[in-house]
């Protein structure tokens, strides 16, 4: 007789604390670049695999995504949907550290990350570039920071910087921020 079949393991989503998240916004004109920073924490004390959510505004382009692989940022190679996602597969399979970085709807990328050692930290970053709307001399830039329904706790350490620049001979007149102080 063969031997009993070891118990199918349980498929539990396991909590990665969003520690820090900084993102950088520099405008010119109406062209806008964003940069997001985050750094995920592992409170457990198993390996896990991590699937995060990002908004981005749908009208941007996403012109790199990154993530730490032995302290050092590794950037990630754009590939067909079904091949990426196979290759994600195999390597995981295997025992490597990839992560898949994939459009999951309106506005929002799903990137997976594997592993992510128990009590550590795993830090990416994604830069998308887009062009503002502007009507007459206005020109609005629009930043999905509404991660609450992400995350379950506070971000503990987070930043905002937005750098301004217009052409030579344009001076901004008004800066008008109905979330934050300017």
């Amino acid at each position: 007789p063969l031997p009993p079949r070891p118990p199918r393991p349980i498929h539990r989503h396991m909590p990665l604390d969003l520690k820090q998240q900084k993102v950088e916004i520099t405008i010119k004109d109406q062209l806008a670049t964003t940069e997001v920073f985050q750094v995920f924490k592992n409170p457990t004390s198993q390996r896990l695999e991590g699937t995060f959510i990002f908004p981005v505004p749908k009208n941007a382009q996403v012109t790199e995504f990154a993530k730490e692989v032995k302290r050092e940022m590794v950037e990630a190679e754009l590939l067909d949907a079904k091949q990426a996602r196979k290759i994600y597969e195999d390597i995981v399979r295997r025992d490597f550290a990839p992560a898949l970085f994939e459009y999951a709807s309106q506005g929002l990328f799903k990137v997976r990350i594997f592993p992510i050692e128990p009590h550590s930290e795993k830090e990416v970053r994604i830069k998308y570039t887009e062009l503002l709307k502007k009507d007459g001399s206005l020109v609005q830039y629009n930043n999905p920071l509404n991660v609450a329904k992400y995350c379950k706790k506070p971000i503990p350490d987070f930043s905002l910087r937005v750098q301004i620049e217009s052409s030579k001979g344009k001076a901004l007149k008004t800066i008008y921020s109905p979330s934050h102080e300017i």
